[in-house]
């Protein structure tokens, strides 16, 4: 399981309709803003006509803050306050609410939503305070979920509550170039990312981002699983053991934290390597052509040295968590849970490793097949083409000895016409 969080920036009105010129093609298309703050209350509320891809609509619940049939006068109560940077009133069309959603895998446990769900929310009210308007949740689609709602405070620019546009502002008034206002803006919105991933996404075993965007084979998605739950269920034993110490228990929570992130971090590093080793063989779709390339990219081999790289990491961690038994009864305790969490990763890890050897045998058998198949192929066309040589010959031979059965024919039938034309001439003498 993987975090989803996710937020978006809305204005009072929709922006008109524009019209956008490829610089390549040189064709006009029709390029839309977007959805303004309406429209998001109505999906929200489920107002008739706004909710399409929802089949048996529920009404939202309000977890926190105002019910947002009062988020449009929220908004404008706010765009009252501001001006643009010329002094002039604020145009409908410009940004003035931050819209965002917090999901959880539709397989979730009631209980465990339970606890991410309020987790989530103390982490809203801790980031956006007295901005964060509405917090609700949807029971009406395959996943549960929950939206957010943040406006920012009179007076305030809307770059306070979004910290990607805050970051691209701050680039800007330092003379960046649009390239580089969106790479701050980027680099922004991954540490919203990391911020909720450290203090809620970690807790409850979800892992930072999901393979699909990394390009992982399915073992380091697995593998990756395997780490996040892990430090879950570590933080979990910390906080139920009552005999620890506060300092104690945070100190066994960021541990695991940090080595959860620290995995996290190697598999983006080792998915960008594969990536550009995979680009650098001249693979036109990258990662994704290099593994079916198992010939050029033996993908096999890359899991096995990241397994290995994994086994060190625990190993290390065994280690550190030794040396400290002869502190406390107490750590004693806390270290020998910690150590069967890593035995049952440990054990998790060889089961890997047999399917990984066995999935190179049967490759290596394919292909030694496909060889063969290769080669018979080969010896059948051949085959096939003397066949039909064969046959045309035949085809000859046969024209041929119906020509000389038919002269033999002439031949004998002219031998046996001779005798009787004979005796007729000596019938026909005697007569005479």
């Amino acid at each position: 399981m993987y975090q989803f969080v996710h937020v978006e920036s809305y204005s009072r009105s929709s922006p008109k309709t524009a019209q956008h010129k490829n610089s390549k093609s040189g064709k006009s298309s029709s390029k839309s803003g977007g959805h303004c703050v309406k429209y998001i209350v109505d999906e929200a509320t489920r107002a008739d006509g706004a909710h399409p891809h929802v089949d048996a609509p529920a009404p939202p619940i309000l977890h926190y803050g105002k019910p947002l049939d009062q988020l449009e006068v929220t908004c404008e109560a706010w765009a009252s306050t501001m001006t643009d940077s010329r002094g002039h009133k604020l145009r409908k069309d410009a940004l003035c609410l931050a819209a965002g959603i917090v999901s959880a895998p539709h397989d979730i446990e009631p209980e465990a939503w339970e606890k991410f769900r309020s987790d989530s929310i103390a982490w809203l009210k801790e980031k956006y305070g007295d901005a964060l308007e509405s917090v609700v949740e949807h029971t009406d689609e395959s996943h549960p979920h929950l939206h957010f709602y943040v406006v920012p405070k009179p007076g305030q620019r809307f770059e306070s509550i979004h910290q990607g546009r805050a970051a691209a502002a701050a680039e800007k008034g330092q003379g960046g170039k649009k390239g580089e206002q969106n790479q701050a803006y980027k680099a922004a919105m991954r540490e919203f990312q990391d911020e909720f991933f450290d203090r809620v996404g970690i807790q409850h075993g979800f892992t930072r981002i999901g393979p699909g965007k990394r390009r992982l084979t399915r073992e380091e998605w697995k593998l990756e699983q395997i780490q996040a739950a892990a430090a879950a269920k570590t933080i979990a034993v910390a906080e139920a053991t009552v005999t620890t110490s506060k300092v104690e228990s945070q100190a066994i929570k960021q541990q695991a934290v940090n080595d959860a992130k620290v995995f996290a971090d190697k598999t983006l590093k080792k998915a960008d390597q594969i990536l550009k080793a995979a680009e650098s063989k001249g693979f036109a779709s990258g990662f994704n052509k290099g593994i079916e390339s198992v010939e050029q990219l033996p993908w096999w081999k890359k899991v096995g040295l990241y397994l290995s790289g994994a086994v060190r990491e625990r190993d290390k961690l065994k280690v550190e968590l030794e040396t400290t038994k002869g502190d406390s009864e107490t750590w004693k305790e806390k270290a020998k849970r910690y150590f069967g969490i890593n035995k049952q990763l440990d054990l998790e890890l060889k089961e890997v490793k047999p399917k990984l050897l066995s999935a190179e045998e049967e490759l290596s058998v394919t292909r030694h097949k496909a060889k063969q198949a290769a080669l018979l192929r080969e010896e059948n066309d051949q085959l096939t083409r003397q066949l039909g040589d064969a046959e045309h010959k035949i085809g000859g031979l046969q024209g041929r000895v119906e020509a000389l059965k038919s002269m033999v024919d002439e031949q004998e039938s002219a031998q046996k016409a001779q005798p009787v034309a004979r005796r007729y001439e000596h019938e026909e003498g005697l007569s005479r």
